[in-house]
């Protein structure tokens, strides 16, 4: 089982101007929290142990997550140079774990997808330029079979990925009212 997950926040959000002026994406509101809030409330209640957040920019500002979840410690990385060298610096990395952009919302059978035996999944939706999110061993990542800053490559030589629903993201205006309105027809987004 997966234990692990490494979110991925260092994106420059400039499609998502003028949210994005003073704030990293994953964190600009929707109904009133942040947007990755409802990505951590599931990876936690399914049983994620260990989330590593790796933002680009405005790391302090990350922070705010503890308060929508008391008792649980959040680890904020440090920034690298490259992506591959931010998750591979991680301490504690484990073998396998889920890494998901974190302005990315996993939409399906989130616990289904980290509990397989499979070692190699992926988020695939052909909609979109970028998967979102996978599970992957520091191996492939180590040998460069997976390039951490566009999922949509996928992992060279391991052609069956299993096939997640999709993901909400909010990369524009127009996203971010989608995710508003889905997360109101959620029960319990509050």
């Amino acid at each position: 089982m997966i234990t692990q997950a490494v979110i991925l926040c260092g994106g420059n959000g400039t499609r998502l101007l003028p949210h994005t002026k003073d704030i990293p994406k994953p964190l600009v509101e929707v109904n009133g929290r942040p947007f990755l809030t409802y990505m951590l409330r599931d990876l936690i209640s399914v049983g994620i142990q260990d989330i590593v957040l790796l933002p680009k920019d405005f790391g302090d500002q990350f922070k705010v997550i503890q308060d929508y979840f008391p008792g649980f410690c959040f680890r904020i990385g440090n920034s690298a140079s490259t992506i591959k060298e931010e998750v591979l610096g991680i301490s504690n990395l484990k073998d396998r774990f889920f890494i998901v952009n974190g302005d990315c919302y996993p939409v399906g059978d989130l616990k289904g997808f980290l509990d397989s035996d499979n070692v190699y999944k992926m988020s695939m939706q052909s909609k979109i330029k970028d998967a979102g999110c996978a599970i992957v061993s520091r191996g492939i990542i180590e040998l460069d079979w997976f390039d951490c800053s566009n999922f949509s490559k996928g992992i060279k030589g391991c052609p069956n990925f299993i096939s997640f629903d999709g993901c909400i993201s909010i990369n524009t205006p127009k996203d971010l009212e989608f995710a508003e309105e889905y997360f109101r027809g959620l029960n319990g987004s509050s």
